[in-house]
């Protein structure tokens, strides 16, 4: 008879040499909801008796690793977010994305039954692998092909559409499903959480960076509702314009009656680095 091997799992906090370990854990939306058993940790009753350690147990655990390990003091505080930060208040994952712009390339067939799609077609014709789903690399390649060799028309069915016309397509799409309205103040908004807790820094320390992987606008809407000034690399006058000079600047405060000429920086600043670009 076969040995059954336990299914351990770790929890890491902060690196591989701090986290708790549990068994054959269930998961639900990314959030632990059951376990077997924890180790090393001993959960223990006030006599001092063993007893068998709960999913709360485990998240009590983790909070206070957290809460003890944000209270060293950083000089620097660095984020780095992707689709998880918003896909609880209405944002995509890049296979979501895909699937619906592949939607909007769908066609009837003659029974008006059976729907196919015509991406499949798009991505054989620029020789690209239809199963990465990937929509950013996608759109790289249609601009590449548009750029150093022809703005190439696909058959859809009765229509053909130009490369630059399914790139608008996509673009509007991606703007459109990007477009995420923050939650309102009885709502979970975990940016405005997030931004709270971190712009709490002296404003003598380095600005806190945060850099997402998303297009979306919740970050600019969570530093308007904590009255924080947000450094993206944007100028500050209309039309906008981008410039990497932009991140090196600061605010400061001045007052005519100061008898001293140094630098007082003001609180809740932080540098927002869009890596993926903006639906603004």
């Amino acid at each position: 008879m076969a040995e059954e091997k336990e299914n351990w799992k770790y929890l890491l906090i902060n690196g591989p040499s701090n986290y708790i370990e549990v068994n054959n854990p269930g998961y639900e939306k990314g959030k632990l909801s059951s376990i077997e058993d924890v180790r090393p940790i001993t959960n223990k009753d006030h006599q001092g008796n063993i007893i068998a350690p709960t999913v709360e147990f485990v998240e009590i655990a983790k909070r206070t690793a957290y809460r003890e390990f944000f209270k060293k003091p950083f000089k620097n505080l660095l984020v780095l977010t992707g689709a998880g930060s918003s896909m609880d208040v209405g944002g995509k994952s890049m296979w979501q994305l895909w699937d619906t712009a592949e939607r909007k390339f769908e066609i009837e067939e003659k029974d008006s039954k059976i729907t196919n799609s015509h991406f499949k077609v798009l991505c054989t014709t620029l020789k690209f692998d239809y199963d990465s789903k990937n929509l950013e690399s996608l759109l790289s390649q249609i601009e590449g092909v548009i750029k150093f060799s022809d703005d190439i028309e696909i058959p859809f069915n009765k229509v053909k559409l130009k490369l630059s016309e399914i790139k608008k397509i996509i673009f509007e799409t991606i703007k459109s499903e990007c477009t995420i309205p923050a939650p309102d103040s009885k709502g979970n908004f975990p940016h405005k959480i997030f931004l709270d807790k971190v712009l709490q820094r002296k404003p003598t320390s380095p600005r806190v960076k945060i850099f997402t992987l998303n297009y979306d606008t919740l970050f600019e809407a969570a530093a308007q509702s904590v009255n924080a000034v947000v450094i993206d690399g944007f100028s500050f006058t209309l039309p906008r314009t981008f410039s990497g000079r932009l991140f090196d600047y600061d605010i400061v405060q001045r007052e005519g009656s100061k008898l001293k000429e140094e630098d007082n920086f003001i609180q809740r600043v932080f540098h927002l680095h869009k890596l993926h670009g903006s639906v603004t």
